[in-house]
């Protein structure tokens, strides 16, 4: 799988002879649903003010072109003779490039950390992930950065399964509408065993049809097997995205509630929604993390 990334870096240098409303691509973006321009995530813990907000940028096409993601983080500092615990602003800025070349797709992404109060901490990187796609536009193989990888098998346009390197296999589960509910992973325990675990139902949804370009679904994290890839790894924090754009297959239908644990028995869409001109503008999950959206006029 490094070879897809290799041959999609040699045919496109980033942004040199590059046009990303002419790019001809198998990638076909969600279509007459309005697109969203920004997700802004905010949450308070422990009197700590922590904040998400990624912008998106398309093409002419109306595929994602570009993501623009600033983050308020605070990480944890131990004092190593007292054992005292404190917690430094961290200020993390990430740009990411999507480039489209007939049946791959390339991803060139940066990220920035700033401490204010401890520069020694301050650090940046960048990486290129790229994907073969199939002719319906959805990823088949992919390869990180890092050089590591994966595979997709669709059932037509619904994912089936995802089956990293290393034998890490994620069959994904869905609701009767379609919507990824939970999976079923296979790979191995602590120590080196084999090990399978099914989380059917994990995540519940509303009756309220998603009428948007943009899966909230994968934003908020339920397609658990994004997890594994490193970019995308903690769903705040992520420097860009995939599912939530379609490549992986089918998004799901509707808007989603929570985890099924946390909704709590009778929870309705109201509790976690509100709306504005029929599309959804808010967020709101069972922690009160809440999420406001915008879209493009």
């Amino acid at each position: 799988m490094l070879a897809v990334g290799l041959l999609f870096v040699a045919c496109s240098d980033d942004g040199e002879g590059y046009d990303a409303d002419t790019a001809v691509s198998n990638y076909i973006p969600v279509l007459g649903g309005r697109k969203v321009a920004s997700v802004h995530t905010t949450s308070v813990y422990d009197g700590r003010d922590y904040s998400w907000k990624h912008n998106f940028v398309y093409d002419k096409q109306g595929r994602i072109k570009e993501v623009n993601s600033e983050i308020k983080h605070h990480r944890l500092w131990t004092q190593t003779v007292t054992g005292e615990r404190h917690y430094r602003l961290c200020n993390i800025t990430s740009n990411a490039k999507y480039y489209y070349n007939g049946e791959f797709v390339k991803i060139a992404y940066s990220v920035e950390r700033d401490y204010p109060t401890y520069p020694a901490w301050n650090n940046s990187y960048s990486f290129i992930d790229a994907g073969l796609l199939n002719e319906n536009g959805h990823i088949v193989n992919y390869t990180l950065g890092d050089g590591s990888g994966f595979e997709c098998d669709y059932n037509f346009t619904s994912l089936k399964s995802v089956t990293f390197d290393g034998g890490y296999v994620f069959d994904i589960l869905r609701d009767s509408k379609g919507n990824v509910n939970g999976h079923k992973f296979t790979g191995f325990d602590i120590a080196g065993d084999d090990s399978t675990s099914v989380k059917q139902g994990r995540y519940e949804y509303t009756s309220i049809e998603n009428k948007t370009n943009f899966d909230f679904s994968a934003y908020l994290g339920y397609w658990e097997h994004e997890r594994y890839i490193s970019a995308l790894s903690d769903w705040p924090y992520a420097s860009y995205q995939l599912a939530a754009f379609g490549f992986f297959g089918s998004c799901s239908e509707n808007l989603p509630m929570c985890a099924a644990s946390s909704a709590g028995n009778g929870a309705s869409a109201s509790k976690f929604w509100t709306f504005k001109d029929g599309y959804p503008v808010t967020y709101t999950d069972a922690s009160g993390r809440v999420t406001e959206i915008t879209y493009v006029e």
